[in-house]
């Protein structure tokens, strides 16, 4: 997730300062703990990294990139409703993630991590994805 957020612009309206935190979240069950100790010694930009970790979709605010590491599509829609125009980009590893408004997909292929982008949510949401990054995409959805 820190790599990709290397390649993603976020709106004006993201941030308040050039000194503001950026936030990346974790909300779902059994969420990756050990992240926040690699990710906080890193900067995004100007940003310092802050992890939070969310149990409640109601506790989320303020989150630049969140990783829902939960794959029930009753747990993540309302995710992904509640936050489409928050300024958040939206990373999950459920099958059908991408194609029911999630931006980006995770899946293992081969032992290899890959991603599809939802192409018409991150453009409508106001991110600008680096070309480079779209090059890496196992598959655009347009």
């Amino acid at each position: 997730m820190y790599n990709f957020s290397k390649f993603i612009r976020w709106p004006a309206k993201a941030f308040n300062n050039e000194d503001e935190l950026f936030v990346i979240g974790v909300v779902g069950k059994d969420a990756f703990l050990e992240i926040s100790a690699v990710l906080e010694s890193g900067k995004i930009g100007t940003h310092d990294i802050s992890v939070r970790y969310y149990s409640k979709i109601d506790e989320i605010k303020g989150c630049h990139l969140l990783y829902i590491h939960q794959k029930t599509p009753d747990f993540w829609q309302p995710l992904i409703r509640k936050l489409k125009n928050s300024g958040t980009v939206m990373v999950g590893e459920a099958s059908t993630f991408a194609r029911q408004g999630g931006m980006i997909q995770f899946m293992t292929i081969k032992n290899k991590l890959r991603f599809i982008i939802n192409f018409k949510a991150v453009k409508a949401a106001g991110f600008d994805l680096d070309s480079r990054l779209l090059s890496l995409a196992l598959e655009l959805i347009k």
